[in-house]
């Protein structure tokens, strides 16, 4: 009897899936003796099967742009499609943790509709909730409806996304003229102008000869006053010209402004700003993105960065995919001033896995120590663009005999007067504006970019 049960209990027996062989996994032995001896290497399950051996694995990538089939390893192009490029790359290392092969169907949208009728349901998650695939190449975001039908494995793609545009000049928002002085120092210095003038001419007519000249140092005097005053209020008009406005923040104020919204052109994004119900954000997408009886403003990504490039042009897109355009077309001074506003309300993107899948831990766990150790970070950094650099924003204003490094670039302010002959930068154009000097076109950077030096 205890030899009948020795034999029952030696071995574990299991399948990798449906058409495999059966697999004998060592379990222990029992005796009277010792009781039940563990010969199992760990008591985890994902752990001590998590060698597929070599079994192939079904997947989904989601692309917009038929191209992108062929570039899934083009680091160059890596923003055209981003989330897909990603995702095949951590899928395809998923699959050599586990020993086994993947393969890809593509689809073009997500797929959005009614969870509760599996057979309709079009694109990835279609594919995810009939248990037609082993695993989701490309992310998807974490929705209430999904939740019930697909697990959520691990986030591997930190995505983000935004309108994106150029703080406007303050030219562009505001009256120029009114802005150096407040209102109650406008009210101040009219009347101060009128009663001063009236007091003058009144004086200046009911005079006797021999004040007239007095009257005429007074009214010289008053002139000079009314000079300094112009002059302050004109230094001040250059100033603000050169300003940004700084006024568009929120969503409130995107909505109230003059800027034009554009988003780009991909399933998400038309899905998620046409279900949008909170009262500010349904009101940008009825009126300034898809405004009834008018053409919608989803366009492409390159485009609607063309477009905010000229200025007062927002443009919603992931963030790492339009910063890899800005980077390639934008002048340096252009990269400055770049404000980023958040509309949709959701989390980041996790890889999605069938509710009931026998590989959901083992696919968990694998993800996690992907992300643990440093392999999704690098896999990121290959391919996400951050937002650019303004080269500029640091750039100090120099005093006389000052010299200021900036980016490998020099220039001096002694005298007013480039660098002398012979050094390692040179300008190839020097222009004063009062005491403001300016060079422009950076021989070394081969592009034009503004630099500004105070020469006192």
């Amino acid at each position: 009897m205890e030899q009948i049960f020795l034999q029952l209990n030696k071995n574990l027996v299991y399948k990798i899936d449906k058409e495999s062989h059966f697999i004998n996994e060592t379990f222990g032995y029992w005796n009277v003796e010792n009781g039940l001896t563990d010969l199992r290497v760990t008591r985890i399950l994902s752990r001590r099967r998590s060698d597929f051996r070599g079994k192939v694995l079904k997947s989904t990538l989601i692309v917009t742009k038929n191209e992108s089939i062929d570039q899934l390893n083009d680091h160059r192009l890596s923003h055209i499609d981003f989330p897909a490029k990603i995702g095949y790359a951590i899928t395809n290392i998923l699959g050599e943790s586990v020993n086994s092969t993947v393969i890809y169907n593509f689809e073009n949208t997500w797929g959005y509709g009614d969870m509760k009728k599996p057979d309709k349901l079009i694109g990835m998650m279609g594919q995810l909730v009939r248990n037609e695939i082993d695993i989701g190449g490309t992310v998807l975001f974490i929705t209430p409806d999904r939740v019930p039908h697909i697990e959520y494995l691990s986030c591997t793609l930190l995505a983000r996304l935004a309108f994106v545009f150029r703080d406007p000049p303050l030219s562009q928002v505001s009256n120029l003229y009114y802005l150096p002085f407040s209102g109650m120092v406008w009210i101040c210095g009219i009347i101060l102008v009128v009663v001063s003038t009236s007091i003058i001419f009144v004086t200046y007519q009911f005079s006797k000869d021999n004040e007239q000249e007095l009257i005429s140092t007074d009214f010289f005097v008053f002139s000079l006053c009314l000079i300094f005053i112009y002059t302050s209020y004109t230094a001040n008009i250059v100033a603000l010209l050169q300003s940004t406005s700084g006024s568009i923040r929120t969503l409130t104020d995107l909505l109230n402004s003059n800027m034009e919204l554009a988003v780009d052109d991909t399933p998400y994004s038309r899905f998620y700003f046409s279900t949008e119900t909170e009262p500010i954000r349904k009101k940008i997408y009825e009126t300034k993105v898809a405004p009834p009886n008018q053409h919608s403003n989803f366009v492409n990504v390159s485009y609607g960065i063309g477009r905010m490039r000229k200025g007062l042009y927002a443009f919603h897109t992931e963030l790492a995919t339009g910063y890899k355009n800005v980077k390639d077309t934008f002048y340096e001074h252009e990269k400055c001033g770049l404000v980023e506003i958040e509309y949709l309300r959701i989390v980041h993107p996790w890889h999605g896995i069938h509710k009931h899948s026998p590989y959901k831990e083992i696919f968990k766990v694998s993800l996690f120590k992907i992300r643990e150790t440093g392999i999704q970070a690098v896999e990121l950094a290959r391919r996400q663009t951050h937002r650019p650099t303004c080269v500029l924003i640091d750039l100090e204003f120099p005093k006389k005999g000052d010299r200021v490094k900036m980016k490998y670039r020099y220039f001096t302010c002694r005298g007013c007067e480039p660098l002398p002959e012979g050094s390692k930068e040179r300008f190839e154009e020097k222009r004063t504006i009062g005491r403001i000097i300016t060079w422009n076109r950076d021989t070394n950077a081969g592009r034009n970019i503004l630099y500004k030096g105070l020469c006192i």
